[in-house]
């Protein structure tokens, strides 16, 4: 989590700021069958960029959601 661009009024308290978080997910299939799964990622603000591989749908306006296919095993 990284915050920066902080900004003041002007009595020089601050008045907000930008931050950056970097994620990681993980998923691996255990089972015997191939498998369809959908990530929902909440980013509570709705003012967000995402720099991502993974194709993704906006599902509202702070909230994106991913659909995955994953082999068995």
């Amino acid at each position: 989590y990284i915050t920066k661009n902080c900004r003041h009024d002007r009595h020089c308290n601050i008045s907000g700021w930008d931050s950056t978080e970097t994620w990681k997910m993980e998923i691996k299939n255990t089972r015997d069958i191939p498998v369809e799964m959908e990530i929902k990622r909440n980013f509570h603000t709705t003012k967000w960029e995402i720099e991502t591989k993974q194709k993704y749908e906006k599902y509202d306006k702070d909230t994106i959601k991913i659909k995955l296919k994953l082999k068995p095993k």
